[in-house]
């Protein structure tokens, strides 16, 4: 259990039907569903908005009580179905607690399965045969400029949308990270300069020096236009009304490196920014999220990047062990000698 006065995680003790004991682990009186099980202890003010937002998603649309919605999914056409199982539901029957089952398969989803789902559809947003999302340099996902080779690219990132905002009313996370002009679009901000570094770092170094250059040399032959590669053919897309008569100098080469970030992070993929926001604002209202950074949003959808196995060592409680019980020291053991995949893999079961 987590104390606010104290700051610690309670590990729990559950004896089972066979004889055995299993060492639970919760945060806030609810079992840890991933590995960023440290996010709200480290930020006790982003715990306390989560749960008013989550409050206000509760009397949104609980006004009677919620059936649990059964999606039946087959694992190897993952994102489709739920695709075809989410489209066309109304935000009440968005928003209904779900229960999976895997075709062919005999599991019973007691919270498990819905996690698996959640993360396995997550992965499947980059699958390349969908040519939704670019894997950029820094490891992130940005929408893909040529998403329209999909005919059905815009209802897939609307799609998308909807998973982002479904897992968190499902006190779920997203292995979907994505870079930060998509969360700075969802609440509505302007991009930064800083976000161009983790979506395109070689644009990022060009537009800085044209930033601090003082050689007005270093801006000669520039015109406020960018050129766009389609496919091998390129075309030259002007940043403002006349644009390609327009040449960069000393005096606006700000305004101009201003429009070269807004058209590489969201002019470019507008279409794929509204689809997806307006998946995730039918569940999730904008005005709601007004309350969180850009950093706070990231978390609350994807949680905490890496498992500190030292912090929840450090601040969990026994009760019926002890910190030297043979079965703790197996338990630390195991962990300290696991990859990060086990320790997520650890947090989202127990």
């Amino acid at each position: 259990r987590y104390s606010k006065k104290s700051k610690t995680l309670s590990l729990f003790v559950s004896p089972q039907s066979v004889g055995q004991q299993t060492l639970v682990l919760k945060v806030g009186g609810q079992h840890v569903k991933n590995s960023p099980c440290t996010l709200y202890v480290h930020n006790k003010g982003l715990l306390e908005r989560r749960k008013r937002l989550k409050e206000s998603l509760h009397r949104r649309y609980s006004s009677s009580p919620l059936e649990t919605r059964q999606l039946s999914l087959r694992r190897d056409h993952m994102f489709e179905d739920g695709f075809v199982a989410l489209s066309g539901l109304t935000e009440k029957s968005l928003y209904q607690p779900l229960r999976i089952k895997f075709v062919g398969e005999l599991g019973s989803d007691a919270g498990g399965l819905t996690r698996e789902f959640y993360d396995l559809v997550s992965r499947e947003i980059f699958n390349e045969g969908y040519a939704l999302f670019s894997r950029c340099d820094s490891g992130l996902f940005r929408p893909n400029r040529r998403s329209f080779v999909n005919p059905e690219h815009l209802q897939f990132f609307t799609f998308v949308g909807k998973i982002c905002a479904k897992a968190f009313c499902d006190d779920c996370y997203i292995n979907a990270h994505f870079t930060p002009a998509v969360y700075r679009y969802l609440l509505a901000l302007p991009c930064q300069m800083a976000d161009l570094e983790l979506d395109d770092a070689s644009l990022y170094r060009s537009l800085k020096s044209i930033v601090e250059v003082e050689n007005p040399a270093a801006v000669e032959g520039l015109t406020f236009t960018v050129s766009d590669d389609v496919f091998g053919e390129i075309s030259e897309v002007e940043l403002m009304p006349g644009g390609k008569q327009i040449s960069v100098t000393m005096e606006n080469k700000l305004d101009y490196v201003e429009r070269t970030l807004n058209w590489h992070l969201i002019e470019s993929v507008r279409n794929q920014l509204d689809a997806f926001k307006t998946g995730f604002c039918c569940l999730i209202p904008p005005h709601l999220l007004k309350s969180f950074s850009t950093e706070e949003l990231t978390r609350l959808l994807c949680g905490q990047v890496t498992v500190d196995l030292q912090f929840v060592k450090d601040h969990t409680l026994y009760r019926r062990y002890d910190a030297k019980s043979l079965q703790v020291l197996w338990l630390w053991t195991l962990l300290e000698e696991s990859s990060h995949t086990f320790l997520s893999n650890f947090l989202q079961f127990v």
